[in-house]
């Protein structure tokens, strides 16, 4: 039997300008890597070196394309302030695993526009998630 061990996906460093600007409040970037079939998403932690500022307040949230907090129990995370930041992912997400190769994205959530956010350009973070593998073989 093999022992599974938490793995870890970190991101690419990622800075204000680099985020997509999606609507009118919201911004998102994308992993370069991907989570491999059979990952049981545990959480995610955001080392914030450069604060998201530019406007009130910008809450993160770590998931995919098609469901921005598909691993983010909590959204309520304010980067508007360097530090580590983190949540734990959805029950439901983490007792499945996943089903297929998955590219995950963050999104940052401003209080009224996010072109303030990219334009004020400060702010700078790494993205982690912590994962079983439940594709490995026993």
């Amino acid at each position: 039997m093999k022992l599974r061990m938490i793995k870890k996906l970190e991101s690419q460093i990622m800075n204000a300008d680099d985020f997509t600007d999606a609507t009118e409040t919201t911004g998102t970037l994308a992993f370069d890597d991907k989570l491999p079939v059979g990952a049981m998403v545990l959480g995610w932690k955001a080392v914030v070196t450069g604060a998201f500022t530019g406007d009130t307040s910008c809450l993160l949230s770590v998931g995919i394309s098609t469901d921005a907090d598909k691993f983010s129990a909590d959204t309520t995370e304010n980067i508007f302030a360097a530090g580590t930041y983190g949540s734990l992912a959805l029950a439901a997400d983490a007792v499945t695993g996943l089903g297929a190769e998955m590219t995950p994205f963050v999104t940052i959530t401003s209080a009224t526009n996010m072109t303030l956010v990219i334009a004020d350009g400060t702010g700078q973070m790494v993205v982690t998630l912590y994962y079983i593998d439940t594709a490995e073989d026993d």
